[in-house]
Parts: C-alpha cells; sequence; structure tokens
C-alpha cells in the first residue's frame, strides 16, 4: 500500500544519505604562524626588534598579517665622520577560504606572501629574518573512504629558489611519520606551477603552504617569496555510482508501486 512504499522510499533515502555521509573528508586542525626577529643599527644604537603569533581558529575563511618598518641613522660616539643609516621592513600574509562544512569541505583555498628587506649605509648593518617556521599556514584533514584529490597551485621564490624558503607539501600520515603526498621543493628550482590528480586512500592528511625570507644588507637586501593552491577533494567514483543505483532503485519500487 501507499504507506508502506512511503516507509520503503524514506529507508532507501536513510540509507543513501548514511552513504553519503559515510564518505565524507573532515577538517580536524588548522595552525597559523607568522615570526620574525631583525638586527639593525651601528655602534652602541642597536635595535633588535621581534614578534610572533600563532592561532588555532578552525573557522571558513581567515586572513593574518603582520608588519614591520623602521628606519634610523645617526654617528657613531657622535663622530660626525662616522655617519650610518639602517633600515628594515617585513611584510606577511595568508590568507585561505574552506568550501562546504568543516566536516564535509569540498575545497581549500589558500596562499601566502613573505617580503623581507634590509638596506643601510657607513657603518651601519641591518637584517631582517622571518623564519622556523616564519610564515605558516596548515590544515589537517580526515578522509573515510578513497577519494579523488586535486591540487593544483605555484610556488615563486625572489631572488632565486636555491633558498628552500617556501612551499607547499601534502602528506599523509602512515603511523609513523608524514609521508610525502607532494611537495613543491621537488619541483625544479624549489619553484613553478603544479597541477595533480591524485586518488588518496582513507586516513589523516595535511597540507601546508610556507614561506619564509632572510634579508642582509649588502648581499640579500629585498627577498619576496609567495606560495598558493586550491586542493579539490570529490568521494571515489565509486561510491559515488553506489549511490546513484540506490536513488535509481528507490524511483523504480515508487513506480511499480
Amino acid at each position: 500500500n501507499g504507506v508502506t512504499t512511503m516507509r520503503a522510499s524514506l529507508t532507501w533515502l536513510t540509507l543513501a544519505l548514511l552513504v553519503v555521509s559515510g564518505t565524507s573528508q573532515t577538517l580536524t586542525s588548522r595552525t597559523s604562524t607568522q615570526n620574525y626577529n631583525s638586527v639593525y643599527g651601528a655602534g652602541g644604537d642597536t635595535y633588535t626588534p621581534s614578534d610572533s603569533f600563532t592561532s588555532n581558529a578552525l573557522i571558513a575563511a581567515d586572513t593574518q598579517t603582520m608588519a614591520y618598518d623602521d628606519f634610523r641613522s645617526g654617528f657613531v660616539l657622535g663622530d660626525p665622520n662616522r655617519p650610518w643609516s639602517a633600515e628594515v621592513s617585513l611584510d606577511l600574509i595568508h590568507t585561505y577560504s574552506i568550501t562546504g562544512p568543516l566536516n564535509a569541505f569540498s575545497r581549500i583555498q589558500a596562499s601566502g606572501v613573505t617580503e623581507v628587506a634590509a638596506a643601510s649605509s657607513g657603518e651601519g648593518i641591518a637584517t631582517m629574518t622571518s623564519a622556523n617556521p616564519g610564515n605558516l599556514l596548515q590544515f589537517e584533514f580526515t578522509l573515510s573512504s578513497l577519494t579523488v584529490a586535486r591540487l593544483s597551485g605555484m610556488v615563486d621564490l625572489n631572488p632565486d629558489g636555491q633558498n628552500l624558503a617556501g612551499n607547499v607539501a601534502l602528506q599523509r600520515w602512515d603511523g609513523i611519520t608524514w609521508a610525502t603526498v607532494f611537495n613543491s621543493l621537488f619541483l625544479p628550482g624549489q619553484e613553478g606551477s603544479f597541477d595533480n590528480t591524485y586518488n588518496l586512500v582513507a586516513g589523516d592528511y595535511r597540507i601546508f603552504g610556507q614561506s619564509a625570507g632572510n634579508a642582509f644588507h649588502g648581499v640579500r637586501p629585498l627577498e619576496i617569496n609567495s606560495w598558493e593552491y586550491d586542493l579539490q577533494v570529490v568521494p571515489e567514483p565509486g561510491t559515488l555510482a553506489a549511490v546513484g543505483l540506490g536513488v535509481a532503485a528507490l524511483l523504480r519500487r515508487r513506480r511499480r508501486a
């Protein structure tokens, strides 16, 4: 009868929803870290500012920034024949957005830039460093079943790609360590664009973008390192097909009723 058919339909719909919910991908943590330290000046007029910040708030979108800029000048021991000047600056930013609820996300889009600069004249010295980790954004997530993932993006290291000053990495916890799925450090020159598709087995994963910088007067006065990525995840096609067959069966039963 109609009541029995309706109950059967609801049962099939419930089973289909359970299959979908069982193929979820869940964000479990987020870590944002920014820090720097600097030394500049001359003689007894030496300045050593530093700062650090960490956030673990797991929200759908966020942006973190840190900045510093200063210029000083004078004479060593008050001697006009020993002038000096020193200038340092820092700009850190990373930002992200999550598509979908945190317990069933489908996409993470993120980017970050680290810019450090240092200059001096006369007997002045100047350094600006953002490292260990510098400018880091990391997510951990869990996949409950085989999942197709597409990871695309780019890393740009300036003045060159040999300073290991920025990278994007996707890793899986193998029970002992974080095993590499992808790491931009393996790109030619440790930089460039990438666009890869993976079949990720169920388990725990993390993805991070990181950039650091070290500016030193007279050697490397400016360093700008940036990264961005777009991670898209969907249930494995076979799982979706199973859900589709279940829904089709439901509809056939309703038509015969």
